[in-house]
């Protein structure tokens, strides 16, 4: 998640203080609490906003009690977050990239 928020400076401009908070106010606060606290709301966003859920709370479940089904969705969720980590990045670099020589040619 932090290689996609950073992709957005490209458009957005210096996002350094929002992945800081991003990071301490949604990562680690989520991921120090017990998933069963949150409501159903908070539980959305921790697997889908916010990947605590995928970071933290599903990689403890399954090491108490292994769930082939909870593993694959461990893998899944994985795949599709570096997915759109690298298209991100992509598209972001692209993005710089055009600029720096639309720059260089003017």
């Amino acid at each position: 998640t932090m290689t996609i928020i950073r992709s957005l400076s490209v458009y957005v401009g210096d996002v350094d203080e929002m992945a800081e908070r991003y990071e301490h106010t949604f990562l680690i606060n989520f991921s120090t609490y017990p998933e069963e606290i949150f409501g159903k709301i908070i539980k959305f966003m921790l697997y889908t906003l916010v990947p605590a859920g995928y970071i933290v709370h599903l990689p403890i479940k399954l090491i108490g009690d292994f769930n082939i089904t909870k593993f694959l969705t461990l893998i899944f969720a994985i795949s599709i977050y570096v997915i759109i980590a690298i298209v991100m990045f992509k598209k972001a670099l692209k993005n710089y990239e055009s600029g720096n020589s639309m720059a260089l040619k003017g």
